[in-house]
């Protein structure tokens, strides 16, 4: 068996404080104060639905807050933008260690955010379109069909949409998730299968 990855250990540690915290019930879950109705409106509404090639991303000043996101538009499925138009438009981000606040924010965990090629996301108008209530994805790739439902709160594991080696089960691949296993159910790449960034729901 390989050695477990330091990224998926810091993931996973930052994971623990706020399962324990929600355990305790000193962390509620966002929709504890926004409906998830919230949430489904604003991609049902949403004005552009796209996917993005993230070329830079800024840290959040302290714990928690915006990070600055600069990318190309690489899909589009609703809106008003072109395949090609820049964009720029802020994530709320946290740090490794912070717990992500109560309320009715989607935390993204910065380290995924920054290491990260391509998002989906429902956005704003543009021509300088904003981020519609957190609902964004962190993918591997643009494809011709979105990885997000636009009338339901879901979005397809894009790591799991790559081709895996048939012999991987689903626990098999549940260990690669979390580093406990070697190439064998990574991606078609060799590259291990990605944790998600971690988010507040």
């Amino acid at each position: 068996m390989s050695a477990i990855p330091v990224q998926s250990l810091r993931l996973l540690a930052s994971a623990l404080p706020i399962a324990c915290a929600m355990l305790a019930g000193t962390v509620a879950p966002s929709w504890a104060r926004v409906g998830p109705e919230a949430y489904l409106a604003a991609r049902m509404s949403a004005a552009n639905h796209l996917q993005i090639r993230i070329n830079e991303v800024t840290s959040p000043e302290g714990a928690r807050g915006d990070c600055m996101v600069t990318g190309t538009v690489a899909q589009v499925f609703r809106g008003d933008m072109a395949r090609g138009a820049p964009v720029t438009f802020a994530v709320s981000c946290y740090r490794f260690g912070a717990i992500p606040k109560n309320g009715s924010i989607l935390w993204t965990d910065y380290d995924a955010l920054a290491a990260a090629q391509y998002l989906e996301a429902f956005m704003t108008e543009g021509p300088n379109p904003a981020i519609s209530f957190d609902q964004i994805e962190i993918i591997v790739h643009p494809r011709e069909w979105p990885y997000c439902s636009s009338n339901a709160l879901s979005c397809e594991t894009s790591a799991m949409a790559e081709p895996i080696a048939s012999s991987c089960t689903l626990l098999d691949r549940a260990l690669t998730l979390f580093g406990l296993l070697g190439a064998d159910c990574a991606q078609p790449n060799g590259r291990p299968v990605s944790l998600p960034a971690l988010r507040e729901h």
